[in-house]
């Protein structure tokens, strides 16, 4: 194998994680252990929110597997820590380019698809499906030897056997989240929304990050949803179709908004929380599920 073949596949990108990083490199990052007591320990973004071989392909050789690891996520991800950095710096969205906020939408869209039980889901989904439609097919175009009642196993064992039709099983729910990263279409509702970055320097309170950062009030096709993802310890990204929501957020109490923000993500977190300070002990304590 390989000695560059990269195996650990990061579902929270290192590019982002780093904005809670202090000036050693290091984040702090709460998880459960076994006994399901909170503990809490400093790590590098590179050390943390990745499952090996996630988005590997099966039945290719070294070198080919790692394919949309290499030249997928690692690409979404390249550009869209450029957009990062801009609404860091300029605190907004003012200055983004076309293409970054492109780039944005693009790695947003991602996120609720990137992590493990997420991608489980698709792949199994998908290749259930796709199995599913090819035997009612074949059942349909040639009946007259395709309505035996086992059939149906006789299918799934004859695609099993094959090493084309195995690959492409076996690999259609990567392919699914692939087109789902990559197709601008996926992302017109995103790019759609009003966009703004909300500062909490003020509020008294830092934001933290779970690994299942995306978060949305409402589903993403409601007129009225809003789009929420921390960006920094002080800084926040929105996004809503609603045209007054951004007044009425700012017009809130900040502390109150970025404890509320707060809550959502340690309630939709998985298995880790991260933040830039030891602040937040009782808030995770309370939230974070147990494994």
């Amino acid at each position: 194998m390989p000695v560059n073949e990269p195996r650990k596949h990061h579902y929270i990108p290192q590019f982002y994680l780093r904005n809670w990083a202090d000036s050693d490199g290091r984040v702090i990052c709460y998880k459960r252990v076994p006994t399901g007591r909170l503990v809490h320990d400093q790590v590098a973004p590179k050390s943390t929110g990745y499952e090996e071989d996630l988005y590997t392909l099966d039945h290719l050789p070294a070198g080919i597997r790692q394919a949309i690891e290499t030249y997928v996520t690692a690409d979404v991800d390249d550009r869209a820590a450029k957009s990062l950095q801009e609404m860091v710096k300029t605190k907004g969205v003012r200055t983004l380019t076309s293409e970054q906020r492109m780039s944005w939408s693009q790695f947003i869209v991602s996120l609720p698809i990137r992590n493990p039980e997420a991608v489980a889901d698709i792949k199994e989904t998908a290749t259930k499906s796709g199995m599913e439609k090819a035997c009612e097919e074949a059942k349909r175009k040639f009946p007259e030897w395709a309505q035996e009642d086992d059939f149906g196993t006789e299918f799934e064992e004859i695609v099993n056997e094959d090493p084309q039709t195995r690959f492409l099983s076996d690999n259609y729910g990567l392919f699914v989240i692939t087109a789902l990263m990559r197709n601008q279409q996926f992302h017109k509702p995103l790019l759609s929304m009003k966009w703004w970055v909300i500062d909490f320097s003020r509020s008294g309170l830092s934001l933290i990050v779970g690994d299942r950062p995306y978060v949305n009030f409402r589903p993403i096709s409601h007129p009225r949803t809003l789009i929420y993802l921390p960006i920094s310890p002080s800084l926040g990204f929105f996004a809503s179709p609603e045209p007054e929501k951004e007044r009425r957020l700012r017009s809130q109490d900040a502390r109150f908004v970025a404890r509320e923000m707060n809550r959502r993500q340690a309630a939709f977190a998985a298995r880790y929380i991260y933040s830039a300070d030891l602040q937040h002990k009782r808030l995770v304590e309370k939230h974070l599920r147990e494994t």
